[in-house]
């Protein structure tokens, strides 16, 4: 999907606000200071994945990662906590970290594993429960050629991802959304869990729609889209 708005200066980056299906959530924790918590992942490696993809915790909480392999030797890395592990195949390696610093910091085999290494990776998003959740996206300028065509191609794989919460009728889904423009065009890459996945679009979680701000105010100018699901195995964009 193109939003068809030219950009019109030489910057390499281009800050927008998405709102997704009408409104970004806006919710503000009490008073005082959030409690710690404890928070424990089970994380299986495979050729070229890792499921969970995405882990959410709480700024301050103290995470446990365990980690096995479904196949061969695999690597996790996370650059901003330097975490650098390799995971043998029969093996549980055991990773904890507090989680001090904001935001989506991703995870990636470090360790070669095969022809679809490149593609593993995921995010661990680090939230501060005391600030309201308005969430920015940046569309890289890139040079190479954006293709809409249901691959998730290398292109985007250093795109920023950003997260944002759904309302109305999926309330809380999670949609995980990147951003890329090659100076003309911007282009948007979303993608959400959807346990009943068609490809005639007839399920509420088959469909999304964005909107954004066009106009510089967004009560009054909103641009939207409705994004199909489409299914292709493993390489599935809305």
């Amino acid at each position: 999907m193109a939003s068809k708005k030219a950009i019109n200066n030489g910057t390499l980056v281009v800050i927008l606000t998405i709102v997704i299906v009408g409104y970004v959530m806006m919710n503000y924790s009490p008073v005082g200071s959030p409690a710690v918590e404890d928070k424990e992942f089970d994380v299986v490696a495979f050729q070229w994945g890792f499921e969970p993809q995405f882990i959410e915790v709480n700024k301050g909480d103290h995470v446990t990662l365990r980690i096995t392999s479904d196949d061969v030797p695999h690597g996790l890395a996370i650059d901003e906590y330097q975490i650098n592990e390799t995971i043998m195949p029969g093996e549980t390696v055991k990773i904890e970290f507090i989680a001090d610093k904001t935001g989506s910091f991703k995870f990636y085999c470090s360790l070669v594993c095969g022809v679809g290494h490149d593609q593993q990776h995921g995010s661990i998003i680090v939230k501060d429960p005391l600030e309201p959740e308005v969430t920015t996206l940046t569309a890289i300028k890139t040079q190479e050629k954006i293709v809409v065509d249901g691959i998730i191609d290398k292109v985007w794989n250093d795109a920023t991802e950003s997260t944002f919460t759904t309302i109305f009728v999926e309330e809380s889904r999670q949609i995980k959304v990147k951003s890329l423009t090659d100076g003309s065009d911007i282009f948007f890459l979303l993608r959400w869990s959807d346990d009943d996945a068609n490809n005639d679009g007839t399920t509420e979680t088959d469909r999304i729609a964005i909107g954004f701000d066009i106009s510089g105010n967004s009560d009054i100018a909103m641009g939207a889209a409705g994004v199909p699901h489409v299914k292709v195995p493993q390489r599935t964009i809305g």
